[in-house]
């Protein structure tokens, strides 16, 4: 039985002394090492295309988002524009509408012409009638009447002279003397 123990203990020194050095060569060490290799080697690609993906994604998602926060921007931009647009235009129209108003207020002293001949027969007639009448004032009234105005006469006129303080036409201070000097 010794000698059972003695070759179990050899095998067991002998497996040990395969497993522990630097390239252990078990065979069943090497059979789980690979599958455990090839176990973790899975597992590292699953890892490695899932964070592959989730860059992709996010970058996708990043660019998509982008993308939507700038058509955002301009959808505002353009509604802030259209709104501006409208009430410079209704300005404009308020603008337009007043200056249509006052453009005609000015009245028009023009003379037309009548474009039809009985119209034009009317104002001819009315015309004759309108000088008729005023060379009918003019000859028996005078035209244009106006009052007739006499002079002053001399008493009226050194009355004048003393209200104003002047004396034989000149101005006072100014006697003869110095007149005649």
């Amino acid at each position: 039985m010794q000698s059972l123990y003695e070759d179990r203990l050899a095998q067991l020194n002998e497996e040990e002394s395969t497993l522990v050095g630097d390239n252990p060569s078990h065979p069943e060490y090497l059979a789980m090492m690979e599958c455990v290799d090839a176990r973790r080697a899975e597992k590292r690609r699953i890892i490695d295309l899932e964070h592959h993906f989730n860059l992709r994604t996010l970058k996708r998602w990043g660019v998509a988002r982008r993308g939507q926060i700038h058509a955002q921007f301009f959808q505002g931009v353009r509604e802030k524009r259209e709104i501006a647009l409208e009430d410079l235009g209704k300005q404009w129209y308020q603008i337009q509408q007043c200056r249509r108003r006052h453009a005609n207020t000015i009245p028009d002293y023009g003379f037309r012409f009548p474009t039809s001949k009985t119209q034009h027969t009317r104002d001819a007639v009315a015309y004759n009638k309108e000088v008729s009448l005023l060379a009918g004032i003019a000859k028996h009234e005078g035209f244009p009447a106006a009052p007739h105005i006499r002079g002053a006469t001399g008493p009226e006129i050194d009355d004048d002279f003393e209200e104003i303080a002047v004396r034989d036409g000149l101005p006072s201070g100014l006697g003869r003397e110095a007149s005649q000097s």
